[in-house]
């Protein structure tokens, strides 16, 4: 399994939305909502509906840049 990194409050990434779209996201600082959310690659663009999925693709080889995706706020720090 490789190591993955998280991302950094305030950093950039450019993200692919599901339409296709491309949009440019800042990481948030972590917050306090229990809404809930999903983890995300960042790397790979790939989101998680659940930690199965989340470990099926930490085990492929290469880097990950994960980040949680707040159902209320978008990209956090996880």
């Amino acid at each position: 399994m490789s190591v993955p990194t998280t991302v950094a409050a305030g950093e950039k990434f450019s993200w692919r939305e599901p339409n296709g779209k491309r949009v440019e996201v800042v990481a948030l600082p972590p917050c306090e909502s229990k809404t809930g959310g999903r983890w995300t690659c960042m790397t790979h663009n790939e989101n998680f509906d659940n930690q199965m999925q989340k470990d099926c693709h930490l085990d492929e080889s290469g880097r990950h840049k994960l980040g949680w995706i707040c159902f209320e706020h978008g990209l956090e720090q996880p």
